[in-house]
């Protein structure tokens, strides 16, 4: 049997193991596009706002656009598709999910390489539009199960 200590170590726990006591706490941070700057993650953000229960996605199909100077929806989105995996390729590209449309100069920004996830009424609604070279999204639709 191993004795605990009151903070939950291991009385004989191994030597070369990390030290627990000595262990500065870790603080997570995110973007605040509001403020412009990152800002601490308070406790009620850790669980991004949901239940607490693991989602599981499945994949329905995947398509390509090739974003241009003008607003484009998403293509083929199919009927029973809850959410979207959007990558994107070879360029930035400008999203919107409401009016006024997006245009290379406005609309929120995803760089070349970004990947996002998209869902509820903004998988019907977003358009997007190329802002520098020659963007691509790769596009995962996806339903909940």
């Amino acid at each position: 049997m191993t004795n605990v200590r009151s903070n939950g170590i291991p009385e004989n726990r191994d030597p070369d193991s990390v030290d627990y006591e000595k262990v500065a706490p870790v603080a997570l941070y995110v973007f605040d596009q509001a403020a412009g700057k990152m800002v601490p993650v308070k406790s009620g953000q850790l669980g991004g706002g949901g239940t607490g229960a693991p989602t599981q996605t499945t994949s329905l199909s995947r398509t390509t656009l090739v974003l241009t100077g003008q607003a484009q929806a998403l293509p083929n989105i199919p009927a029973e598709a809850t959410g979207a995996r959007i990558g994107v390729e070879g360029g930035v590209a400008r999203i919107a999910t409401a009016a006024p449309d997006p245009t290379p100069a406005d609309g929120e920004r995803w760089g070349d390489g970004s990947v996002w996830q998209v869902s509820g009424p903004d998988l019907r609604t977003l358009k997007a539009v190329a802002a520098g070279g020659n963007p691509k999204l790769s596009i995962t639709y996806t339903k909940e199960n």
